[in-house]
């Protein structure tokens, strides 16, 4: 049976086994299970669940108040709230101060008890008690991508092979490569020579867009309007806070390169270069808050790189030739859950190659 049918066949029944979010417990040595989930429900290695981390929304303290009260007491005291879950469990809400309202920061699970299995426990029924009472969107962030993980776990059970692209040389990949998309599998990010190379590449005039991995799919609206503007650039900083705000975003992909290199906005100035030769940039990963959960996960979850890869296939331009940018491991890992491997179901018939990056140490 085609893997489409068997996941759509038994997706249901997967579905409903995971409508129940699974702890994950950080760094405390606790067993982990990772699974798709429907919010993000991460315990960090201090005992918290943090809106620093973007796991928890900034709701105002009064509906959290509202919605727990009849399950324990809730009360303020001099720089925070506590609840008495069933009476005797005691869970601190951290607050910021919003113009005279205070909206959820940080849940502390570790009061009066800071041990590892306390803390599992004391957090594990306060999601279920989340779950009865209907109100985890009142506290925690749905996870934007439970469908793909979902189907990417599917994937991970029935698929043990994918489908195998050959090497394009640089002076091919210069001069006559007639492929459709030329993969840049990075072995590492933020390696100068790498960096020259995409650029000498994308100055030969011969490829029609840029996928980097390193814009999130959100920013797409920002470089378009970006591009279509007539205005020179520092106007358009001046008058664009979203581009100011993908320039600032980038830096953190900018700091991997080695100095001067990452001083100069690298990858910003790729963008730039981009708009000037008529060159489309396509952002493709996923939200940053969802990028920056998983991450130390991918390799080790298939299903979790699974997840990301489909969402970069899917932002992929659907004609002209052009240049993808990604970590290698996106390529390498889990065949059948790789990026090539669903680029392939969404595009039969074009073809792709990797351009050849062994002389990178």
């Amino acid at each position: 049976m085609p893997i489409n049918a068997l996941i759509a066949r038994n997706k249901p029944e997967l579905i409903r086994a995971l409508k129940r979010p699974t702890l994950d417990y950080g760094n405390w040595g606790i067993t982990r299970t990772i699974v798709p989930k429907t919010h993000f429900t991460m315990v960090n290695v201090y005992g918290k669940i943090s809106h620093m981390n973007t796991y928890v929304n900034p709701t105002p303290i009064d509906e959290i108040a509202a919605l727990l009260s009849a399950n324990g007491s809730f009360e303020k005291k001099d720089d925070h709230y506590l609840f008495m879950m069933d009476g005797s469990t005691p869970i601190r809400f951290d607050y910021s101060d919003d113009e005279g309202t205070a909206l959820l920061h940080t849940i502390d699970f570790t009061v009066d008890d800071e041990r590892p299995i306390a803390v599992r426990e004391r957090a594990a029924r306060f999601v279920d008690l989340l779950i009865e009472l209907d109100g985890l969107d009142l506290i925690f962030k749905r996870n934007p991508y439970f469908q793909e993980e979902v189907d990417a776990l599917w994937r991970s059970c029935f698929v043990d092979d994918g489908i195998d692209l050959p090497t394009v040389s640089l002076k091919d990949a210069l001069t006559s490569y007639d492929g459709d998309i030329l993969i840049f599998a990075e072995p590492v990010h933020g390696h100068d020579d790498i960096y020259r190379t995409l650029v000498r590449t994308l100055r030969t005039g011969r490829y029609d867009w840029l996928a980097l991995e390193m814009l999130p799919a959100l920013f797409q609206p920002i470089i378009d309007d970006y591009f279509n503007a007539s205005e020179d650039d520092d106007r358009c900083l001046a008058n664009n806070a979203g581009l100011r705000m993908l320039r600032s975003y980038l830096e953190c992909w900018d700091r991997m390169f080695e100095p001067p290199l990452n001083a100069k906005r690298p990858f910003f100035k790729l963008i730039q270069l981009c708009k000037q030769r008529g060159i489309r940039v396509a952002a493709i990963n996923g939200e940053p808050h969802y990028t920056r959960t998983w991450v130390g996960h991918l390799q080790v979850w298939p299903f979790l790189m699974g997840a990301f890869n489909m969402i970069w296939a899917r932002n992929i331009p659907a004609a002209g030739r052009g240049v993808l940018v990604g970590g290698k491991a996106h390529f390498a890992h889990h065949p059948g859950l790789r990026v090539q491997d669903f680029l392939r179901e969404r595009f039969p018939n074009r073809r792709m190659g990797f351009l050849d990056l062994g002389w990178v140490v």
